[in-house]
């Protein structure tokens, strides 16, 4: 994330505040749960991203699950010894006409 000047500047002016006040810094037992308490009521910083590079993002976060699928659905196919070509060949069966007919007219 590249901060522009201006914020730079600020971050600048917020550290040396806190320094100087350091001095007058009293530790109690719970600071540090009020600070990430604090911290956490800020939310998350817009980093702004657009829709496009978020979705770039989760397109490689998806890309081995969809690998590792596509082996192992291959790795199926070709164990049980699948062969598309009969499946296409008994859809096509020259032999269909004259059952259908057949059954609708009664020969």
């Amino acid at each position: 994330m590249k901060l522009s000047t201006t914020d730079h500047n600020k971050i600048k002016k917020e550290l040396s505040a806190v320094w100087s006040e350091q001095a007058d810094f009293k530790e109690s037992r719970t600071w540090q749960a009020n600070t990430m308490r604090q911290i956490r009521r800020i939310g998350p910083l817009d980093n702004g991203q657009g829709y496009f590079l978020q979705l770039g993002q989760n397109i490689w976060r998806l890309a081995p699950v969809a690998c590792i699928l596509i082996i192992a659905l291959t790795a199926m196919v070709i164990r049980t010894d699948f062969f598309p070509q009969d499946a296409v060949l008994t859809v096509f069966d020259y032999d269909m006409e004259e059952l259908i007919l057949k059954q609708v007219i009664g020969l």
